[in-house]
């Protein structure tokens, strides 16, 4: 009785291992992308701010701020995954230490 309970302990800690690394790598990539449209959306921020700016055009200054602000967005966005990305290397430290509890919210195993 007991070796069948540790055999559905360690196949749910294999389980949730491989769920982790799998989410990991899926929010690496996604980051890598989320990184280059910031940089690029900025950029055409600022570009359109100062050119509107320097032709005196208030609706293309307006539309250059909405761009950073958009840019600022994907920011946010990107900083928030690698954080869950952090926590996730925690789990899978925990889970090489041995001291592994499955309690976590971040990993949602039903889209893996």
């Amino acid at each position: 009785m007991d070796n069948k309970i540790n055999e559905i302990f360690e196949n749910n800690i294999i389980n949730d291992l491989d769920n982790i690394i799998k989410r990991q790598k899926q929010i690496k990539r996604l980051n890598v992308i989320l990184i280059y449209l910031f940089h690029l959306i900025q950029s055409i921020g600022i570009f359109t701010t100062m050119i509107a700016t320097k032709y005196n055009k208030t609706e293309y200054i307006i539309l250059g701020v909405g761009f950073t602000i958009f840019a600022s967005l994907i920011n946010i966005y990107e900083k928030i995954n690698s954080n869950i990305s952090d926590q996730l290397l925690q789990d899978i430290i925990k889970i090489k230490n041995g001291n592994y509890i499955d309690n976590t919210k971040i990993i949602d195993n039903t889209n893996l």
